[in-house]
This record gives C-alpha cells, structure tokens and sequence, in this order.
C-alpha cells in the first residue's frame, strides 16, 4: 500500500482549490446527465453537489501521492482554468 501523507493534503479546502468543484461538478453530472446551469443552481451547500465527498477524495488523492498538493501560482491557474473550461468538446462545436 502507497505511504500516506496528511501533511500534504492541508491545503486541500473548497474555498482554494478548484480541483474540488470541478471533480464534485464532473461526478454530479455524469450521475444526473445534468447540465453545467444545473449543477450551479444547486449551490455549494446542498448535499447534492457533492462538494464534502469531492474534498475527501482530492485530500485522499493529495495525501496518497496521485494528485500533487496545492501550491504555486501555475498550479492555481491551471487549475481554475480546467475548472471553468467551457464544457463543449470540437466534437460538438
């Protein structure tokens, strides 16, 4: 089993990392078939938009060394930015 590291999970909040709204986002909508509106009319509070289990599992995969931990202007920015892609693909433009 992957050593685990706590430490490097810390930084891993909603209100910081984007990773977190847009693995709660893709897993909300590949469970409904919802659209992105949908998903944003939900709001971050409902225990529907699956905001709690997504922090779980992006602090899981921070601390067990799949993801790399927050940090670094570049890492923020990447990171808002696959957040807010506009979600069409060139397959449908």
């Amino acid at each position: 089993m992957t050593k685990l590291d706590p430490a490097a999970a810390d930084g891993v909040h909603y209100t910081t990392d984007p990773r977190i709204r847009h693995l709660a986002e893709a897993a909300w909508r590949m469970r409904t078939g919802g659209t992105r509106t949908d998903w944003l009319c939900l709001g971050k509070n409902n225990h529907e938009a699956l905001i709690y289990q997504a922090r779980e599992w992006v602090r899981a995969a921070v601390a067990a060394g799949i993801l790399p931990p927050p940090g670094g202007r570049d890492w923020l920015q990447d990171a808002r930015r696959a957040a807010n892609a506009d979600d069409t693909t060139e397959e449908t433009r």
